[in-house]
């Protein structure tokens, strides 16, 4: 049988790995071309090293250690953002020591009680990291790349570097911890508009980038061995409406100094064209809302996008509205933003309970709450719950945002109710009313016109998006290295050294937890499947199960006691231990350790809730004794 045929009635998770190569040479195709012999040794065509097929061995303590970094060599270790969006973590380590560049989260979906969820930074101590690291690097305040730092610093208590708006909503998230103190007093730097800094012996430099939010940043990293560009996220935008807008020419002298490697925004790759001005949405919301002449208007966005707060609000004002701000994170995000002394002016709005008064063509909310959140501004006015804005037949609401792929599901939700009140609901697909903050396909090629890199790392997405944007990239003329969470990537060889299991980290309460924990599974299956609570009485001296005396609670799975399901068990449960026995009562013989009966009760439970309602519970077994 030939190998192939051999290899396609395999089961697919022990065939060979299909995937491409990891580095292209500019040009390329993605797959190597027939007859090109084998791949050379430390050049672009070298592959990824292969995990053994089939069952991945479980990781020894020496398999999570990471090679202390060598004067000789420059290292790259993301650790989230890289086949995914959000929590953004990525290591550079050269000569003993490592930075971080950002400490991002990604939401929970609530379903197992987790608020969010970061790569498990244990990892940091596990892999010896943590010994030589000297700071952390926050290109922005967007939560994928600020969100960790105030839950996190205390375990670990590295020094931050960020611009003062990050600082500012940094600060606020530290409100009420017994550390604000001490992380603020020594571990946290303020780093000037387009600043330089050393930290160690890496050479830093901030350069200034449009994207949605204020004060985002390029982060120019020198070492004596090489210069890589980490953008961040950004956009090119000639109209940011806050801020100035991004400068070519401090990109374009990058060119001089040789990049060895830029490190890039992946998240619209696949998108052909610009990505298009903040001014334009502007301009387009200033018509939009003078031709709404009646009701109240309704418009939400991301809380940190506070360029379209200014832009919905100025076109409110213009329109002859009072405008009212809704949502606690809309509120932190404009006071940082006034304390930079941008042009928000939070006198200019009105409080909840004047709007309340006001008639409703003369008012317009700018709300939290584009992606469902049930907890948000906009999903609780949907609901009709919310404490001092109720919509009618006639009111508008305006999506000036986009979807986040894995909200659509509570967006519609969302949409369902407010359609229900007879609401008129404008999104980007009918008017000009969003920008995305990331940059298109034209945006990048003029970006790598301009900073000319040896080669390109696609960061910042999920795969097909750091795919497409190597694609894309080597059409332009880039070699291209596509990395993965904890593939650890040599820069200056241009090589992939090895990949370590990272796991993720979910804040529960007020602690981190592995998401692969047995919390976590418990959870899920007390969601779906419910639970049994046995506490069950014994007889120890005469080795006897007392069923009246036990107590049998089912939990999400009857609307009623459940009084014949818990009959049932009992009576199970008392045919396990209570058999007849012949000749003298001794003859039993001694009682059980709970770690033998434990097992069967179980089972015997399961069986009988399996029987007659086809659920599997969580079964919680507790033991007294008379």
């Amino acid at each position: 049988m030939e190998k192939d045929q051999r290899n396609s009635r395999r089961p697919r998770f022990l065939r060979g790995n299909p995937r491409k190569d990891r580095l292209q040479d500019k040009g390329s195709d993605t797959q190597s071309q027939k007859g090109e012999g084998p791949p050379k040794k430390n050049s672009f065509f070298q592959r990824r090293p292969r995990r053994e097929e089939g069952v991945r061995a479980p990781a020894t303590v020496q398999d999570q250690i990471v090679p202390v970094p060598s004067h000789e060599d420059f290292l790259f270790l993301p650790l989230g953002g890289s086949g995914e969006i959000g929590m953004n973590v990525n290591l550079y380590g050269t000569n003993k020591q490592w930075i971080i560049i950002d400490m991002g989260i990604s939401f929970g979906d609530g379903d197992a009680g987790i608020e969010f969820v970061t790569p498990n930074l244990e990892f940091l101590k596990r892999s010896n990291i943590l010994s030589y690291l000297k700071g952390v690097v926050i290109t922005h305040a967007h939560e994928d790349h600020l969100g960790g730092v105030h839950e996190i610093w205390p375990l670990f208590k590295f020094h931050v570097y960020v611009t003062k708006f990050a600082k500012e909503v940094l600060l606020n998230k530290l409100e009420g911890k017994t550390y604000k103190d001490e992380l603020v007093q020594y571990y946290l730097h303020e780093i000037p508009h387009n600043g330089k800094f050393e930290i160690g012996d890496f050479q830093l430099e901030f350069l200034d980038i449009t994207h949605s939010i204020p004060e985002s940043n390029a982060v120019l990293i020198k070492t004596p061995l090489g210069t890589i560009l980490h953008t961040g996220d950004w956009k090119i935008d000639p109209g940011p409406v806050l801020g100035e807008p991004i400068n070519p020419k401090n990109f374009q002298k990058l060119a001089d100094q040789k990049i060895m490697a830029m490190v890039c925004d992946s998240t619209n790759s696949i998108l052909p064209g610009h990505s298009g001005s903040e001014k334009e949405v502007y301009d387009s919301l200033q018509i939009l809302i003078g031709k709404i002449q009646t009701g109240r208007i309704i418009a939400s966005c991301f809380a940190s996008n506070l360029a379209r707060i200014k832009g919905l609000a100025d076109a409110g004002f213009a329109n002859g509205r009072e405008v009212c701000l809704l949502g606690r994170s809309i509120d932190r995000m404009t006071e940082a933003a006034e304390k930079c002394r941008y042009p928000i002016h939070l006198d200019q709005f009105i409080t909840e309970d004047i709007a309340r008064r006001l008639p409703p063509e003369k008012v317009m909310y700018i709300a939290t709450g584009t992606q469902g959140d049930e907890k948000a501004a906009l999903a609780r006015i949907a609901r009709g719950v919310h404490r001092s804005v109720q919509l009618n037949s006639g009111d508008t609401v305006i999506m000036s945002s986009k979807i986040i792929p894995g909200n659509e599901r509570r967006v519609n939700i969302m949409f369902n109710d407010l359609s229900r009140l007879g609401v008129n609901i404008i999104t980007e697909k009918q008017e000009k009313v969003h920008v995305s903050g990331h940059p298109y396909q034209e945006d990048l090629k003029e970006m790598y016109s301009w900073v000319k890199p040896e080669y390109l790392i696609p960061v910042h997405g999920e795969m097909l998006h750091l795919v497409e944007h190597a694609k894309f990239a080597r059409k332009c003329g880039l070699k291209t290295l596509i990395p993965e969470n904890g593939m650890l990537i040599s820069l200056l060889r241009k090589k992939i050294l090895r990949s370590y299991s990272i796991g993720r980290w979910g804040f529960d309460g007020n602690r981190f937890i592995d998401m692969m924990s047995s919390i976590i599974k418990e959870r899920e299956v007390m969601g779906k499947q419910g639970i049994v609570f046995a506490t069950l009485v014994m007889d120890k001296k005469h080795n006897h199960f007392l069923p009246d005396q036990s107590i049998i609670s089912v939990n999400g799975l009857t609307e009623d006691s459940g009084e014949d399901l818990v009959t049932k068990i009992k009576n199970t449960i008392n045919n396990l231990f209570n058999k007849p026995t012949v000749g003298d009562d001794d003859s039993a013989g001694k009682l059980e350790s709970e770690s033998i009966r434990n097992p069967k009760v179980r089972e015997r439970i399961s069986n009988i809730v399996r029987a007659n309602i086809a659920k599997m519970p969580l079964i919680s077994v507790h033991w007294i004794y008379v």
